[in-house]
């Protein structure tokens, strides 16, 4: 007789979802437990063939599991018919293992192969290569390895790693058609997991490492704190550490990374790393990936001691300019704006020079509403004892706009909230959440938002009111300073907590972003929607 109960563990498993996922169900009454980590098996089975068919609930369950399948539908040659192909011809198997792998894997594995161009352009420049050996620890099908060869190292001394032996067996055919020769050190090998690496402490190494791959907790927790870094660490960063590690003193390494990687607090530690050493070039390279909205952007490092004012060659939008280095370690949390030029960081540290105060530790902050399921739970029209409740889009720098939606105001039913106590403040302000551009919202009737909107309530040591505060917050000169340092689609607490608050100046103003404000700061605008530094500060 089968149990009547089934464990956690058995519906993660058959789900392929987290255990995060499998409370929030439970505790949105979708799933009813009858004992610690055990649900009725009635229930579950009642849910998956009601609610999960026909709703959203577990799309990304689905979509995981898909996305766990081999490229089973692609069926490579054999050895002697690849190596008999043309250059061309195995260019393009090349590119279509790469397309049916990228429909399939991306989203678990983290795979996004390095276009052609990038490789040789992040390798061009190195100089003399005799006898210097070369990996890239993520190889797929070898753009990294042939652009390798291209600049002048010997292929006896290239290696190239990965865990996909269709993605191997093209890179060696390709590495061969290109050199004559059979390369056995185009092999398998799980790089986070070998010890020690072969070979062991090579030269140069470049590669495109896995984004956001799904592994178990348990292992990215192990491997995050092997290499020094905090357990929620993605795996590009987590490979990042690894490559330092391993790569020879003196030796240079060259990566390509989400944007992310660059400018968000979570990679922060990682960053701190690689500052300890000499950092060379940074490139973005735009949406380099079919499909994928974030931009890659490439780093070149050389493990060693940096000199003092280092100078970093940067390249943003095709504009090429020189940072030094210690204007990233002296940054909020490292992060790597390149994307600034040596002028607006004049005017920044400038800023950054004038009195002002910063929400650290000077205001209270809440997220918005988590209902679990806005399609049951979130309405069109309002009915007897529905409320207001606002998204990011309805909050304006000139005010908040009238409702669209409304919701029943039982909390307990929704997956997550604040103390009530803050959507009941007298003066709080709200701000979009999901966004380029800082947007701040006065709020003075206790109104609800969905989690699109985040909250702050000012501590009145500040020393302005709540209404003028969401005033200065929406200046264009904050907006722009956030801009130049964070450069974030999303507006973060920690960020926001970093950024200055000319209150001084603002209440000399009147509080009005007018030409008595940018006195008081002593910067003027330049025409280009950007600030000069006044001639009487300079």
């Amino acid at each position: 007789m089968r149990d009547e109960n089934i464990s956690y563990d058995e519906i993660i498993h058959e789900l392929n979802i987290s255990k995060a996922t499998l409370r929030n169900w439970v505790k949105l009454g979708h799933l009813k437990t009858t004992s610690k980590n055990n649900i009725e098996r009635a229930s579950f089975e009642k849910f998956r063939g009601e609610v999960i068919g026909n709703g959203k609930l577990v799309a990304r369950a689905n979509k995981t599991q898909q996305s766990r399948s081999l490229v089973s539908q692609f069926k490579l040659p054999a050895w002697e018919v690849l190596i008999a192909l043309s250059s061309d011809a195995l260019t393009q198997l090349a590119l279509q293992y790469e397309a049916e792998l990228a429909h399939n894997q991306r989203n678990i594995k983290g795979v996004y192969y390095t276009p052609q161009s990038i490789a040789r352009e992040t390798l061009a420049g190195l100089g003399e290569l005799g006898g210097k050996t070369f990996l890239d620890p993520c190889c797929g099908i070898g753009n990294f390895l042939l652009a390798a060869i291209d600049a002048g190292f010997s292929p006896a001394d290239i290696y190239g790693f990965d865990i996909d032996t269709d993605a191997l067996l093209i890179a060696k055919a390709r590495v061969f058609k290109k050199s004559g020769l059979i390369l056995e050190n185009i092999q398998y090998v799980d790089y986070l997991q070998s010890s020690p690496p072969i070979p062991a402490n090579p030269d140069y190494i470049f590669t495109n490492p896995p984004w956001g791959v799904k592994m178990p907790a348990k292992e990215k927790a192990r491997l995050a704190k092997k290499y020094g870094l905090p357990k929620s660490a993605d795996s590009s960063a987590i490979f990042a550490a690894a490559i330092l590690e391993h790569l020879n003193e003196n030796g240079t390494a060259g990566l390509l990374l989400p944007e992310a990687f660059f400018n968000i607090a979570a990679y922060r530690e990682v960053r701190r790393k690689i500052l300890g050493n000499k950092i060379v070039a940074i490139k973005d390279y735009g949406r380099a990936f079919a499909g994928l909205l974030t931009k890659a952007q490439a780093i070149v490092f050389s493990k060693q001691a940096p000199e003092k004012d280092n100078q970093i060659t940067c390249d943003f939008d095709g504009v090429n300019y020189r940072r030094n280095q210690n204007d990233f370690a002296n940054n909020p949390n490292q992060i790597f704006n390149f994307y600034c030029n040596e002028k607006d960081v004049k005017i920044i540290k400038h800023l950054f020079g004038q009195p002002h105060k910063t929400l650290a530790s000077t205001a209270k902050w809440a997220l918005g509403i988590v209902t679990g399921d806005n399609k049951t739970h979130i309405l069109n029209a309002p009915i007897e004892g529905a409320v207001p409740i606002y998204r990011g889009n309805d909050i304006t720098p000139n005010g908040i706009i009238e409702p669209s939606n409304w919701i029943e105001p039982n909390f307990e039913k929704l997956q997550q909230t604040a103390p009530v106590a803050i959507y009941n403040s007298n003066e709080k302000i709200a701000y979009r959440f999901i966004s380029s551009n800082l947007c701040f919202g006065y709020d003075d009737a206790k109104r609800l938002f969905l989690n699109s909107a985040n909250i702050l309530i000012p501590d009145p040591k500040l020393g302005i009111s709540t209404a003028n505060l969401t005033k200065l917050l929406n200046t264009k000169l904050l907006g722009w300073i956030f801009a130049k340092i964070f450069n974030t689609p999303k507006i973060l607490r920690g960020d926001l907590e970093s950024l200055p608050l000319f209150i001084e100046q603002f209440v000399v103003a009147g509080f009005e972003e007018n030409e008595a404000f940018y006195d008081a700061l002593g910067v003027i605008i330049d025409g280009n929607g950007g600030y000069e530094i006044a001639a009487i500060f300079n």
